[in-house]
């Protein structure tokens, strides 16, 4: 895809890594008291050999997952054949910056326990109002992204979409909840949910990988 990079970057820069660009996802740095985590991640990692810890200095929240932008154009274009580049681009560009700031003050919640997600994530999950109306939004903008670029059912769209082929996976609300993840685990397909109830400080909302242009 001749000069692609420089064709998605129009109102944001993403970001890549040796030529590939990187997952575009809604984020929230928190704050969490690392001894309870590391004793989290140790006590996993005991129990399940292949368990590999998020570092944390690298401990978020996420509230939606856009995956590689490449990536999210070839899905698209399988369902709207004559959905153009431009098209898609100036797309993208508006749907950052709706989802940009969702959460735009700095709040405290609580943890609510640790469990698995299909995709092998081990994750803290959080059960507060307002993140699940800040992860709503995320997904109503979504499917206006959507629609704009000609999904003509987006709703059905991303409840067709599959865990190991889309990162649209997640934004269902349903499917994922508002979480923290500890770290991975590919050998277990269930592990046993443990409550947990410890301070978290949610900062407000980004999109990771990607900066607007100054």
């Amino acid at each position: 895809m001749e000069n692609y990079k420089q064709t998605i970057e129009k109102g944001f820069n993403i970001e890549t890594k040796e030529g590939v660009q990187k997952r575009l996802t809604v984020e929230c740095k928190v704050s969490v008291d690392h001894t309870f985590l590391q004793q989290m991640q140790t006590e996993l990692s005991e129990k399940y050999e292949d368990f590999s810890p998020t570092t944390l200095d690298d401990i978020h929240l996420t509230l939606g997952h856009f995956g590689k932008p490449d990536h999210l154009f070839e899905e698209l274009k399988q369902v709207v054949p004559n959905l153009s580049l431009d098209t898609f681009t100036t797309n993208l560009d508006e749907l950052l910056g709706a989802v940009e700031h969702v959460v735009t003050e700095n709040l405290g919640t609580t943890s609510e326990e640790i469990k698995l997600f299909d995709s092998g994530a081990v994750v803290l999950t959080i059960s507060e109002g307002f993140l699940h109306t800040a992860k709503q939004k995320v997904y109503d903008i979504t499917l206006k992204f959507l629609k704009k670029n000609g999904v003509q059912d987006p709703e059905a769209y991303l409840q067709s979409c599959s865990f190991d082929t889309s990162d649209l996976y997640f934004l269902v609300p349903e499917r994922a909840e508002t979480h923290i993840t500890l770290g991975w685990t590919k050998g277990h397909t269930t592990i046993t949910n443990k409550k947990v109830s410890v301070p978290v400080q949610i900062s407000p909302s980004y999109i990771r990988n990607a900066k607007r242009r100054e």
